[in-house]
């Protein structure tokens, strides 16, 4: 198997953006930039 690296569309669709800013959040609860509950 070929190590290739992970497409950016898998991610985004794994990892949620806050409303507010737009940032990348992963799995947490709040957005790292604004602080907005999720």
């Amino acid at each position: 198997m070929v190590a290739r690296p992970r497409s950016k569309a898998k991610i985004a669709k794994r990892s949620k953006r806050c409303e507010k800013c737009g940032a990348l959040i992963g799995r947490q609860t709040r957005c790292r930039k604004c602080h907005k509950r999720q």
